[in-house]
């Protein structure tokens, strides 16, 4: 038996402290931690804002995602690895079912989530040999290489969602080819319309390309109507928004944990460009979405009928402005924080991520859908009312119409270089859980 003195006992709690709060000043345990993302950038925003944090952190960070990203991740100081070429971003742009409400989700799983399958699961495998300790993927489900290494067993996986039509429900609302399934179609007869759209699209779709890799890799044939659930990750998936688009079924098909709006902005509140700050106040700001979105049109007409009415508007476009009206201010691209803290009104095309940045600024909003999760998200927008066919009279109507005051923000502050918000600090908390 040893004995020990008061001093020696003195000693060793010093020594112990000091190590504990060496230890402190470390932070966390470095994870390695894969983020993988497909689309236009307002599906990379969310899933960057989180690898911008990790990294911040002091996280082994990778992104993965198109060749068109690669500048705006790597300015952010991440590491990226293209696994789509340009040309498949360029052709499923160009292809003219793209915003089709019931074609386009095939335009993109053949054009862009398809062809990125092998890439994806290449740059995994070099990430692994570059470094054996675990990886974990947070990725979006049109990423499936990585849920493919999943299964494999080779990373875990955590599917992130940014809106909720990504998840399978048999409640009310079910949008089908941009239409309302109504309310008194009930749970069972959704239920059966899926099993239809299971076994007249997405199984056909899901064996036509996972079949040749599934065989490939070692893995069982999916079974019939399993697409829908086998998509998402079986550990872990996060749902990139919160109740503010309304209440969530209780149906879906996994569980999710629901972080709010990670709310990306490349820079901090002092170093965003002067080239894109709006030059003042305005009654509408009107942005049509990615090129080629069929609200284009239709916003191009809203903004001259605004003008003319005698309200001051902010169109984004990629088009330079011709000539100089008094009214009527033109951008290819604006810092949308300072455009809607002074804007009355927005009207857009239904992206969760305008979405979300007009429930950040309080600022009523109007949308023109399209496909994918636009019409449920102007449905939930709406609070559930029917839709409303927009023109330059709803406009002035909504222009006219009390609103709440907008000193009573939503207090989700925008996620910016150092200075993460609750729902990026939330995500990363659970990504980086042991």
């Amino acid at each position: 038996m040893w004995a020990t003195d008061g001093a020696t006992v003195a000693c060793a709690d010093a020594i112990c402290n000091r190590l504990a709060r060496f230890l402190d000043t470390r932070g966390p345990t470095p994870v390695n931690v894969v983020v993988a993302t497909l689309g236009s950038r307002g599906d990379l925003h969310p899933f960057l804002a989180i690898a911008r944090a990790l990294h911040e952190q002091g996280h082994n960070v990778h992104v993965l995602s198109q060749e068109s990203h690669r500048t705006e991740v790597e300015t952010q100081g991440l590491r990226f690895t293209a696994i789509a070429a340009q040309r498949d971003y360029e052709r499923t742009l160009a292809h003219p079912d793209l915003w089709h409400p019931i074609r386009g989700f095939g335009v993109l799983w053949r054009h862009l989530s398809v062809p990125a399958i092998g890439p994806t699961l290449d740059a995994l495998a070099a990430l692994r040999r570059m470094n054996s300790s675990p990886w974990t993927v947070l990725a979006s489900p049109m990423v499936v290489g990585a849920r493919l290494a999943a299964e494999l067993g080779q990373v875990r996986l955590i599917t992130g969602h940014t809106a909720p039509q990504g998840l399978r429900s048999h409640q009310h609302p079910m949008y089908v080819g941009g239409k309302l399934i109504p309310s008194w179609f009930g749970e069972v007869g959704r239920a059966a319309l899926w099993r239809l759209i299971d076994r007249y699209k997405l199984d056909p779709l899901a064996r036509s390309t996972l079949g040749k890799w599934r065989m490939e890799l070692g893995l069982p044939e999916l079974e019939a109507g399993s697409f829908a659930r086998w998509i998402h990750s079986p550990d872990l998936v996060l749902g990139l928004f919160d109740e503010r688009l309304g209440r969530m079924p209780t149906d879906w098909p996994v569980d999710v944990d629901l972080t709010g709006f990670p709310l990306y902005e490349a820079h901090t509140v002092n170093t965003v460009p002067k080239a894109l700050v709006p030059p003042g106040p305005v009654d509408l700001v009107l942005y049509g979405g990615p090129p080629g979105h069929p609200s284009h049109p239709k916003i191009e007409q809203l903004a001259l009928q605004a003008m003319e009415r005698g309200l001051h508007t902010l169109l984004i476009r990629a088009a330079p402005q011709t000539g100089t009206p008094t009214l009527l201010t033109v951008r290819p691209t604006v810092d949308m924080p300072s455009a809607l803290d002074q804007a009355r009104l927005l009207v857009h095309h239904g992206g969760i991520g305008t979405a979300a940045q007009a429930l950040a600024a309080n600022c009523p909003q109007l949308i023109i859908p399209a496909a994918y999760d636009q019409h449920d998200n102007s449905y939930r927008l709406s609070g559930g009312d029917p839709p409303t066919r927009i023109d330059i009279d709803t406009l002035c109507a909504k222009l006219a119409a009390p609103h709440q005051s907008r000193s009573a923000i939503s207090g989700q502050t925008y996620s910016r270089p150092g200075a993460p918000n609750s729902a990026v600090l939330r995500a990363v908390a659970l990504i980086t859980k042991e």
